[in-house]
């Protein structure tokens, strides 16, 4: 049954006998203050022109159940509407409005006065909100946001946190106070006026072959919802439990990034497809295979720990992840372990996620070969992060420039059953260049275009301070165009420190605070560059003078000051003639050097 009609916010929730839920399959109320914003922007329009009232678009209600209606779209609006009345009805009590009030209250829920029971709330609202809504909905509720209670399940009397859950509402409850506590009775009166008049088109089905196929219908376009959306509730309309409780693991997994990784998922054995293709291309594929929506979401739940991992990026979640998946030979080396987590750590840093498809597939690939050559599945993955530290973050260069040929790589690596290796992507033990390697190399950037930018990007900034620990990190543990392995390897960049006091430093050599005025301006351009900085121990610049040679000549003096930086004494052997008068020109020149051993030297591929 499919019957359209236009209807009023009043005309919604003024049957008593009605009352509207949020089923299992819906997503978390999820509105910020930036959708909350234009929803009172629009609401206080609205009120200052009672001729013109507010349209919120379409509902979907399955009334299946005639006195519990389930909200099938539009769950995200109906709570804002609901905690917008809870604000308005404190509002109307604060301005001692008790009639107003008392008006508001049965479009919240009835509550009994004699026996103190919620004889019937208006919404059963999403898990994420709803036992802290059972309490502000109380005509009696105090305003205090209570950080825990007790809730009867299963029996049991439960003491359950509600930080999270305050986390949420708080911040619009508040906003919506701010925005409209303060006006007159008369404005106030017009608020609630417009919210009441304001008005929908429901769009009532029953059944669960209706309720979806609107559902899909109606946002196909992403209207109301994205593609993780509607995914999940194309899987809950199957009413598989089993289904269901991997799609929470997966959605944990995400970590807010679900449309995203459906995409990746998608690619990494498809190829390359534009996001608005990609519901229709998934839902078509489950259906054209036997048991296709287990498999689906089977393999999905397989990806999202990958993407979870990979988004982590810490030792201890990357060995987890290689140990769980029977990549023996790698998760038995601690030094195999960190090098591929320092690359996932480098992509992070560069915000490049085009390639998580392919890199899964590599490891698939891998591990369906008989794990071939750990040493080039590594070398592969630190090509990556060279030829995107070159062309991303120093040239600036957009990371989708290769996305279609990431894309389709990882679609013929998946694809590659059989072989023993997959020859056009993997580097080789032969040293024979493969055509994805030829490939990257000609999208490279030039080392002139490398070096101008390279000087004119690495400055610092705190925005920059980890980019300038991880070059660092790179030159001081680059030999023969290669990382140290293992224990030698001394950790300058490792962003998943939170400590305020870091081992290393960021060290200016010539300090702009100790510029005289007569050369200030001469210096001001270049005090920041890469050629005037070190990353030093925390001890080390602590005792540092304040003048260069007699810095210099500190660190030198005793390898304890060095904290086992190799890449001091090659720096204070390259620039010894510099130091007495460390100036522009010094710094200039030794950014330059820099520029050049970085493309020629550390990310040379």
């Amino acid at each position: 049954m499919i019957d359209p009609k236009k209807k009023s916010i009043k005309d919604i929730l003024s049957d008593s006998e009605i009352s509207y839920k949020v089923p299992s399959y819906q997503r978390s109320y999820d509105w910020g203050k930036e959708e909350l914003g234009e929803f009172l922007d629009d609401l206080e329009v609205s009120s200052k022109n009672q001729q013109k009232n507010l349209f919120l678009g379409n509902f979907i209600f399955d009334v299946s159940n005639q006195n519990m209606i389930e909200i099938v779209d539009g769950q995200q609006r109906l709570t804002t509407i609901s905690l917008t009345l809870i604000a308005l009805r404190d509002i109307a009590n604060e301005k001692n409005e008790d009639a107003i009030a008392k008006e508001i209250q049965p479009y919240i829920g009835k509550h009994s006065a004699i026996f103190d029971t919620q004889e019937g709330l208006k919404f059963e609202l999403s898990k994420n909100i709803r036992d802290l809504y059972k309490i502000i909905a109380r005509p009696d509720w105090d305003g205090i946001f209570p950080l825990n209670t007790n809730i009867i399940k299963d029996g049991l009397n439960l003491n359950v946190s509600l930080k999270r859950q305050v986390q949420k509402v708080k911040p619009i409850y508040s906003a919506i106070k701010e925005r409209f506590g303060k006006k007159s009775v008369s404005e106030f009166k017009e608020v609630l006026r417009a919210l009441l008049n304001t008005y929908v088109v429901v769009i009532n089905v029953d059944g669960i072959e209706d309720k979806f196929a609107i559902f899909e219908r109606t946002n196909a376009r992403g209207l109301d919802l994205n593609i993780g959306d509607l995914v999940k509730n194309f899987i809950f309309s199957h009413q598989d439990d089993a289904l269901s409780v991997k799609w929470d693991v997966i959605v944990n997994n995400a970590d807010g990034k679900l449309p995203k990784m459906l995409k990746y998922n998608w690619v990494s054995k498809n190829g390359y497809i534009m996001q608005s293709k990609l519901y229709r291309s998934l839902k078509k594929e489950i259906n054209n295979q036997e048991n296709g929506l287990s498999i689906f979401v089977n393999e999905l739940e397989r990806f999202s720990k990958f993407y979870q991992t990979f988004q982590t990026a810490t030792e201890s979640s990357t060995d987890d992840w290689l140990r769980n998946n029977n990549f023996n030979s790698l998760c038995s080396s601690q030094s195999d372990v960190q090098s591929i987590n320092r690359v996932f750590q480098a992509l992070n840093l560069f915000k490049v996620t085009q390639i998580i498809p392919l890199i899964y597939s590599i490891f698939d690939h891998y591990k369906r070969n008989k794990e071939n050559s750990k040493k080039n599945l590594i070398t592969t993955l630190q090509i990556f992060e060279k030829y995107h530290f070159i062309n991303n973050v120093i040239c600036g260069r957009v990371a989708n420039e290769v996305e279609k040929f990431y894309a389709e790589s990882a679609k013929k690596i998946y694809e590659d059953i059989d072989c023993k290796d997959a020859s056009d992507v993997l580097v080789k033990d032969s040293g024979r260049e493969d055509k994805f390697l030829q490939h990257l190399k000609s999208k490279k950037a030039s080392k002139e275009e490398f070096k101008s930018q390279f000087i004119n990007v690495v400055y610092y900034s705190s925005r920059n301070r980890g980019l300038i620990n991880y070059i660092f990190d790179r030159i001081n543990n680059t030999e023969n165009k290669k990382l140290i392995p293992g224990s030698n390897y001394n950790v300058i960049f490792d962003p998943t420190l939170k400590y305020e006091k870091r081992n290393f430093n960021i060290e200016h050599l010539l300090n702009q605070k100790f510029i005289d005025d007569e050369t200030e301006e001469y210096h001001s351009d270049v005090i920041h560059h890469i050629g005037n900085l070190l990353v030093i121990g925390r001890h080390t610049n602590s005792k540092l003078p304040h003048d260069v040679p007699s810095k210099v000549k500190l660190i030198n003096s005793d390898n304890k000051y060095k904290s086992n930086l190799r890449y001091l004494d090659k720096f204070i052997d390259n620039f010894t003639d510099e130091f007495e008068n460390w100036n522009r020109e010094s710094i200039e020149k030794r950014s330059e050097y820099l520029a050049s051993e970085a493309y020629n030297e550390i990310w040379f591929f």
